[in-house]
């Protein structure tokens, strides 16, 4: 099939299958199938362009909600259980930087023990983040979506949005999306595993603002993704932060509000003796005595290579 005579007769997509012969949804790629559900909603349903998009991203988090409900179980049990497994981190960095292996591997045991007993492993909150790649997969498909163009997205919207692949003009879509952003953010920020730090609040809250800026241009297509799963992100911190469903219907465990883990900072790792105390400056003096060779030695280099270029002219 000839793809760029194909994508110039079709007028409507009607059947699944319908995007292959535009070049779209790939077997092969992440956004390739987020085209593939939002294109089965659309023949499916007989929705327009704009609900199908906006069920599509509702079905693709909802089934990803197992794993985000993973990570802020485990998110919420490691932060309880800190004040157990900060010490046994900090033993394993005294046997690490004295070299004790025998005492390293029996730290080590001793903390996967403690998590195998709490029921998670230290990288069981990463189950939460799945979200962001599977939204970039999303938006560059739906992008390729509004460049092929697909036919029926022009005259798909509603409202004042008709066409969804051009920007909307009274920027109400990238508002209501940052909106609904900050709103999560706001709400989220103490449920789930450890709390955010007010520093790290303030610089995603101006990061946001200054965001819709760079994204008030985007399709309008964009944000029916955008602002639908900012619904389903609400909804699901309004269910975690509500203690009965938290811990009736979803099995999240409550944060522990005194427990306030201890960073392994240099100050933090002074006080635990003057012996790690002063392996800690020694550390650190070796570190840059070794970057200061490194950097002497390209200096060097760089010296010995402009040498030669100038024999050679």
């Amino acid at each position: 099939i000839d793809t760029a005579t194909t994508q110039s007769t079709l007028t409507a997509i009607t059947h699944i299958g319908d995007l292959k012969l535009i070049g779209l949804a790939s077997n092969w790629t992440p956004s390739g199938w987020c085209q593939k559900l939002f294109e089965a909603v659309y023949v499916t349903t007989g929705l327009p362009w704009w609900a199908s998009l906006m069920v599509g991203t509702i079905l693709l988090r909802v089934a990803l909600l197992p794993l985000t409900l993973k990570g802020l179980r485990a998110g919420a049990i490691l932060h309880n259980i800190s004040p157990q497994t900060e010490p046994i981190k900090a033993e394993m960095m005294r046997a690490s930087a004295n070299k004790d292996m025998v005492e390293q591997t029996r730290t080590r045991q001793k903390l996967l023990k403690l998590h195998e007993d709490a029921g998670v492993s230290f990288f069981s909150p990463f189950w939460g983040v799945i979200q962001g790649p599977v939204a970039l997969f999303a938006f560059l498909g739906i992008r390729k979506m509004v460049a092929a163009p697909v036919p029926g997205l022009e005259t798909g919207g509603a409202f004042w949005f008709t066409d969804l692949t051009v920007a909307d003009p009274t920027y109400i879509l990238p508002l209501a999306a940052v909106v609904g952003l900050m709103a999560t953010l706001e709400l989220g920020a103490e449920s789930g595993g450890r709390p955010m730090p007010s520093g790290m609040r303030n610089f995603l809250r101006a990061l946001m603002v200054g965001g819709f800026f760079f994204t008030a241009q985007l399709p309008a297509a964009v944000f029916m993704y955008w602002i639908a799963a900012n619904l389903i992100s609400l909804l699901q911190v309004l269910a975690v932060n509500n203690p009965t469903i938290r811990a009736k219907y979803l099995h999240i465990p409550p944060i522990d509000k005194n427990v306030t883990p201890k960073r392994q900072t240099m100050s933090a790792l002074a006080k635990l003796g003057v012996s790690d105390a002063k392996w800690m400056v020694n550390k650190a003096a070796e570190e840059r005595r070794v970057r200061e060779e490194y950097a002497q030695r390209a200096v060097e280099r760089m010296k010995a290579k402009a040498a030669g270029l100038r024999r050679d002219w």
